[in-house]
């Protein structure tokens, strides 16, 4: 029996631990239902607003946390940007009604790691779930392309400085612009008269130094830095080789 009941903790210790914090009950039971459907997953508290989210978090270390930025008392980019400097290995995942633009950067420049709508189907929520537990970036459809399309233009109005920008060389920050801007690997060579595989290779250096792994990704985290300038137009960001 004893046995059982140890391999049963182990396998719950597996889990990723998921601490949500909004101020409705009855999302949070939504959230906890849907969660708990799935095996990797598992809730290891709820609480109401920030300032309870804060003081969890401060004796306990989930893996992960759904917030919502629009809690009374204690603002959710504040409890996000508190949160994550107590726990640096915290990820956070924006659940909110408000996918406006500046809500948007604001969470992300609070050290959040994905944002998704409430409208969002519950697998899309899932898969947000998953793809920032394994440390990658997930900005909802609905928000992500009306973002990137004023970031591009430049209408964005973000004042104060971003975190410190990593290491990049001249060319590279001039790969990550072009790919910002929407270009593809090969209009990027095409621009700045170099190879495919010279292109090819400078992005997949500043991906790595950026720690990104798509386009997407590129883009909101360079812009998060400041490393994106735009005075033209421009498409949505590609994939590509």
């Amino acid at each position: 029996m004893r046995e059982e009941g140890g391999s049963s903790e182990m396998e719950e210790s597996r889990k990723v631990g998921v601490l949500l914090v909004d101020d409705h009950d009855v999302v949070r039971a939504g959230i906890r239902a849907l969660i708990e459907r799935h095996e990797d997953f598992r809730v290891v508290a709820e609480v109401s607003n920030g300032t309870a989210a804060i003081e969890f978090c401060k004796e306990n270390h989930p893996d992960l946390a759904v917030v919502d930025i629009s809690m009374p008392g204690l603002g959710g980019i504040d409890t996000i940007r508190d949160i994550t400097r107590r726990s640096p290995k915290l990820r956070v995942l924006v659940l909110s009604m408000m996918a406006d633009d500046r809500s948007v950067l604001h969470s992300f420049r609070a050290g959040a790691r994905g944002f998704v709508v409430k409208s969002a189907h519950p697998g899309d929520l899932m898969e947000a779930l998953r793809t920032v537990s394994r440390g990658g970036i997930w900005l909802s459809p609905d928000a992500s392309g009306h973002l990137m399309l004023r970031i591009q233009r430049g209408q964005l109005d973000e004042s104060g400085p971003g975190p410190a920008a990593p290491n990049l060389s001249n060319r590279e920050a001039q790969v990550v612009q072009l790919i910002g801007r929407g270009l593809s690997t090969k209009e990027v060579a095409q621009r700045l008269a170099l190879s495919h595989e010279t292109a090819r290779s400078y992005r997949k250096a500043a991906m790595k130094k950026l720690g990104v792994s798509n386009a997407a990704e590129l883009t909101v985290k360079a812009y998060k830095l400041g490393l994106l300038d735009w005075s033209d137009d421009g498409d949505q960001p590609k994939d590509d080789d």
